[in-house]
Order: structure tokens, then C-alpha cells, then sequence
């Protein structure tokens, strides 16, 4: 359920039924299956230029791929009773993207239900979700699977025990890399029950998605800059022909959607055969430049450097732990002489608003 008002006075909304599925383990949350409205909406009021690349919004139309999603489709409708698999490729080529086209189509099968994942902590050794779920089939997304092997390892491993006569789950996971031999994937089976989850993967390797068209990528790049310019209320700048999008050095660099987009984005400020010559670092500072720092600067009053620097340290840490992120805002800000913040818990959950 996805709500929005504005104005003065007084406003009362009521949940009368919620999708959601709040797993609890010894008192504490410790899964959560959640099935977001897709197209995630987006009002006028809050929308940023960032937000027209985030995958839940289906900002651009879906293009290609409708094989795969129908294999995928198909997959689920399978007779087995437990099915796992993973969707392995690099950031920005569209994984959450065809995840969420996924979860929408089998969201309005009659018969099933689906859910992303959401894990709070770092087991789950303890959750039945055959238990949990309630609908007869379902199917479980679970995005950057890779950030949570362990308790992951704990859910496939209970659904190869006692399945309910005729109900069905599907799990997707998807990550940049995975490999049987080494890393995460390789810690789903590291007990004496891994020939079990191992032997419910179909097919077993990890699935690459396929490669965009040159038409499909011109589509992309279109779709793109009319919304963007449609946005900040521009006119959008002229599209190549296709014969720009076939050439062998554009096609090297704008592979992926997100790599599209982002030359769209700068195409409003440059044109788009300045925007199609750029490689995908220099189209990605070019975005971080004109949308994301200015952007992120605008959530804080004060201390906007402090805020940036504190946004680069924790992604070069790879994430930071409340606890930390305390002692180490008070050290950089010494260090850096960007000087302290009077409240820092209320400027960590601004930046974790960020960069959740």
C-alpha cells in the first residue's frame, strides 16, 4: 500500500490489510517478506532526477528480455515443489529491473503471491516458511543476495524439509557474481544438507540475462531522455539513428540500461552525441556531478561537506554500523576540519536516508 497527501490539518490514514509478512524469531524481526506497488509511484513533490533511475519506478518502458520473462514464468509454473535460482550480472544491467517486471507478472497469477526478502539479522536458522507463507505459491526475491549468504544458507535449507501437498515456492536470487567454487554461493552448501539445497537450483549454474539490440538500446536512450527532459521541463535533445547506436565503440560503452540512462540524463545538459562518447566512469561522474551531490548537499542545512566526505568514507568502508559511524563522524570531522554537528544522530539518519 502506497499512500501520499499533502497540506495542513490533521491526517488519518488507515491499513486495513497489509502484504507484508513479519517473520519473528525469539521475540526479535528476523525476516520480512514485503510486495511493494510496482510501478513504485512518484509525485512531483518529492520526485529528484535520481529517482528516474532507481528500477522500482519503471521509469522507461521494459525492453526486450520478454523470452527470458517468460522462461522465468514458466519456471515458476513448473511442477516442483522447490525451485531456486540465481540471476548473476554486473551492477546496472538490469537485474532489479527484470526482477520487479517478474514479480509483477506473477503477482497477478491467479494462485500466487510475491514477496522480496528483507533480513534483519544474520540467521534464520529458525524460520519455517512453509509455515509463514500463506498462499498457496509464491515466489521470494532476494536482492544482493551476496550481503546475506548466512542467513539465506538457513531459509533455502528449511524449505528442502517438509513441503505442504501442492503449494510452491520459487526463490530468486540475485547478485553481481556467484560462483559453486568460491564466495557466497558456495557457502549455501557448506553442510552436511548441501547436496539438498544444491540439487533445488534449475538450472544449477547462475543465468546471465541477455544482451541488448542496437534498437533496444536506441529505445532505452529515447524513452530516457524524454523523461528526464520531461522532468526538468526541457526539450528533449535530437536521437542519434540507429546507426550510431551499431557501432562497435557506442555499443562497448552503453551495454546496459543503467549505463543508457545515465547518458540520457546528460544528454539534456549536453546533447546526446556529446552524452553517447562518454564512457561509463566519465557518465557516472557526470550523474554524481550534476544530480546526486547537489541533491545530497540540499538534505542537510549544515556541514554539507562533512556530509559528502562521510558518504565517500562509509562506501569506501563498505557500510558502517551506527555505533561506528558516531566515532568515526566525530574523528573525520576533526580531522578533515569540517568541523563537529550539534545533533549526529539526526545527521547519520539523514545520510542513511542516503545510503541505506
Amino acid at each position: 500500500m502506497s499512500q501520499h497527501a499533502t497540506g495542513i490539518g490533521n491526517i488519518q490514514i488507515s491499513v486495513n490489510e497489509s502484504e507484508a509478512v513479519h517473520i519473528t524469531v525469539n521475540g526479535q524481526l528476523a525476516v520480512k517478506l514485503v510486495s511493494p506497488a510496482f510501478p513504485r509511484p512518484m509525485y512531483d513533490g518529492d520526485l529528484r532526477e535520481t529517482d528516474l533511475l532507481k528500477a522500482a519506478h519503471a521509469t522507461v518502458p521494459f525492453v526486450g528480455r520478454r523470452e527470458f520473462l517468460d522462461e522465468f514464468k514458466e519456471w515458476c509454473l513448473g511442477p516442483r515443489p522447490v525451485s531456486f535460482r540465481v540471476l548473476a550480472e554486473q551492477g546496472g544491467a538490469g537485474k532489479t529491473r527484470f526482477a520487479y517486471e517478474f514479480y509483477g507478472r506473477m503477482r497477478k497469477q491467479a494462485d500466487w503471491g510475491a514477496h522480496f526478502l528483507r533480513f534483519f539479522k544474520d540467521e534464520a536458522k529458525e524460520v519455517d516458511l512453509w509455515r509463514e507463507i500463506k498462499v498457496q505459491n509464491a515466489l521470494l526475491i532476494a536482492d544482493y543476495a551476496s550481503d546475506y549468504a548466512k542467513p539465506l544458507a538457513d531459509l533455502l535449507r528449511s524449505l528442502t524439509e517438509s513441503p505442504r501437498a501442492g503449494q510452491r515456492i520459487r526463490v530468486l536470487l540475485l547478485a553481481r557474481t556467484a560462483d559453486w567454487e568460491q564466495g557466497w554461493l558456495s557457502s549455501l552448501r557448506s553442510t552436511r544438507t548441501a547436496e539438498e539445497v544444491d540439487r533445488l537450483f534449475h538450472p544449477r549454474e547462475p543465468i546471465h540475462l541477455p544482451a541488448f539490440t542496437a534498437e533496444e538500446r536506441r529505445e532505452i536512450f529515447e524513452a530516457a531522455v524524454k523523461r528526464f527532459a520531461e522532468m526538468n521541463r526541457k526539450s528533449p535533445p535530437a536521437i542519434p539513428n540507429l546507426g550510431v547506436f551499431e557501432r562497435v565503440e557506442v555499443a562497448e560503452r552503453l551495454t546496459d540500461p543503467l549505463t543508457l540512462m545515465m547518458a540520457a540524463a546528460t544528454a539534456l545538459h549536453t546533447g546526446s552525441a556529446a552524452a553517447l562518447a562518454l564512457n561509463r566512469t566519465e557518465l557516472a561522474f557526470e550523474v554524481a556531478e550534476t544530480l546526486v551531490a547537489q541533491r545530497m548537499k540540499g538534505a542537510v542545512a549544515d556541514h554539507q561537506g562533512l556530509f559528502l566526505h562521510m558518504a565517500a568514507f562509509a562506501t569506501l568502508c563498505g557500510g558502517l554500523e551506527k555505533p561506528e559511524a558516531l566515532r568515526v563522524l566525530e574523528s573525520e570531522g576533526d580531522a578533515t576540519k569540517l568541523g563537529r554537528v550539534a545533533d549526529p544522530q539526526a545527521f547519520l539518519e539523514k545520510l542513511q536516508a542516503w545510503l541505506p
